[in-house]
């Protein structure tokens, strides 16, 4: 063989090699690795976790169940209370018997004669898609898509109960046999029931606590995880990430594609993380589909830190945009902060924002039982600021800085006047400033 073929030969055999070699790394990068790799600008892990792990199914729940006794008086549950669980699980034997459209004109909702039980899911049913998460019974027809409260009536007969619910079509009824007997017994008040009132306000009916409620003012030690390994988790491949700083508060984080901010706060760090987008007009995605792949992104992105809800699902079909909102509770109450809260969006089914404020609440170090204002005497504070447009008002705590590591939460009544939000503090009945409100 001449010696320029042979030379040739090697080149090409070395070449191939390289090839080969930089595809497996490229493999190898591009799926993660459950090593850590060591770079020269960080310590980098592919899936760095400073919270934990959480399942699609854990937020399919309802936000709240209100119980309307053979006593006309009302209660509220929390989601999460032991009760609300009974009740789920009563439901999950039950077989139905037909369903279809109410016929009669005159129904309307909330049923006028007996006890029911009603089930806030917000609008996490207004597609029909996590029908099978929230209540896998009822899931026999694909067209379902309910809009407000799910309501059960019980009877006539043992193990016979009814469900409405609005959809565009009218309202629509289920009728279940075989329930369990657990579930007449959620009719009755226990110790979970917090008794609440139809009161009337702005021309319409509002649900407020009957009399004072006794709620807790808490301080909480704020825990302010080191950014960088959350960062890292957003690039597949951290040697290719530059960095920049946009001003004393600001560093942007990219590899040319995706880019990552953190912006530096009283409190620590806020991360707002960007992906390419590129709209398809009329891409429609599903609650369902959005869910399942924002749980499982944010699972291997930093993990869930608290007992954070999905308060909100917003649709924009003509952009092939979903946007979920999660926040926190705690006790079964809404806390209107920007503690524990992440937004992500999704543009075509993946990935293309998420923004959420890095400090998280750790640990509760003090507590201090007080009396919030009733239903009436909140009502009676509103008329004397002359509010005329009031949509909503719910319970729930806001958040304010004690320290620079230390937040109080406090009972507050947040109130949606027109286009405005605002939060009265549930025990004075004084406007509320807090964090992120």
């Amino acid at each position: 063989m001449k010696p320029h073929r042979l030379k040739e030969n090697i080149k090409t055999f070395a070449l191939t090699l390289l090839v080969i070699v930089s595809v497996v790394f490229s493999v190898i990068v591009w799926n993660g690795t459950p090593t850590d790799v060591v770079v020269g600008r960080s310590h980098f892990f592919s899936s760095p976790l400073y919270g934990h792990e959480r399942l699609v199914s854990d937020f399919v729940k309802p936000s709240a169940i209100w119980i309307w006794t053979n006593d006309n008086e009302l209660f509220r549950l929390s989601g999460e209370s032991q009760t609300a669980q009974a009740i789920l699980e009563s439901l999950q034997q039950a077989q139905v018997q037909f369903q279809g459209v109410v016929n009669e004109s005159t129904f309307i909702l909330p049923p006028s004669h007996g006890p029911y039980i009603a089930l806030d899911f917000g609008q996490l049913l207004s597609d029909g898609s996590l029908w099978s998460y929230a209540l896998p019974t009822f899931n026999a027809n694909g067209e379902s898509f309910a809009s407000g409260l799910i309501y059960l009536t019980p009877g006539p007969g043992s193990g016979k109960w009814s469900v409405y619910f609005q959809t565009q079509e009218g309202v629509y009824r289920i009728q279940l046999t075989g329930v369990s007997t657990d579930l007449a017994s959620a009719l009755t008040p226990n110790d979970e029931s917090v008794p609440y009132a139809q009161l009337t306000f702005d021309h319409q009916i509002v649900n407020l606590p009957y009399d004072s409620l006794t709620m807790r003012t808490q301080t909480w030690i704020l825990a302010d995880p080191s950014p960088m390994p959350i960062v890292n988790s957003f690039f597949r491949d951290p040697s290719l990430i530059q960095s920049l700083s946009i001003n004393p508060k600001t560093s942007v984080y990219t590899d040319g594609t995706r880019e990552v901010q953190l912006i530096r706060h009283s409190l620590g760090f806020e991360l707002y993380y960007q992906a390419p987008e590129f709209p398809l007009q009329g891409y429609h995605e599903t609650s369902y589909e959005a869910l399942s792949e924002a749980v499982p992104f944010l699972d291997s992105h930093g993990g869930f830190v608290g007992h954070e809800v999905l308060q909100q699902v917003l649709q924009y079909p003509k952009l092939g945009k979903v946007q979920l909102l999660f926040c926190e509770e705690d006790n079964g109450w809404p806390l209107f902060s920007e503690l524990n809260r992440i937004a992500i969006h999704l543009t075509n089914g993946e990935v293309s924002q998420v923004q959420r404020l890095l400090p998280y609440l750790q640990s509760e170090v003090a507590e201090q039982e007080v009396h919030i204002l009733s239903g009436a005497q909140l009502l009676q504070v509103l008329k004397s600021l002359h509010l005329q447009d009031v949509h909503s008002i719910t319970l729930g705590y806001g958040s304010k800085l004690e320290t620079l590591n230390e937040v109080q939460l406090v009972p507050v009544y947040r109130v949606v006047n027109g286009t405005d939000i605002l939060y009265f503090n549930a025990r004075t009945g004084k406007l509320f400033h807090g964090m992120g409100m």
